[in-house]
């Protein structure tokens, strides 16, 4: 008799702990996609390089809208060669 009470006692402790056991796992933390996809959209660097690719390309298209410097010069560089002859 003593011996099944103990039996009954170690088999209920199994339970209990099997049973916690469960109920902690069930506690698990709760991520929606839209979270994961922004994360993943954040730190992956093979992803960042292309918007860093999109940002020059569109920082080089508002440059494109503005004028070039104007130039003015003079010197002998303007000048052939001497011996050159000058088509024109």
């Amino acid at each position: 008799m003593k011996r099944s009470i103990k039996q009954w006692i170690i088999v209920n402790c199994q339970l209990s702990i099997i049973v916690l056991s469960i109920i902690n796992f069930a506690n698990a933390q709760v991520i929606t996609l839209d979270s994961v996809l922004s994360a993943i959209d954040q730190q992956n660097p093979m992803l960042q390089q292309f918007d860093q690719r999109v940002n020059a390309m569109n920082t080089y298209t508002a440059g494109a809208k503005s004028w070039m410097a104007p130039m003015v010069g003079a010197g002998p560089y303007w000048y052939p060669y001497p011996g050159q002859e000058v088509d024109g």
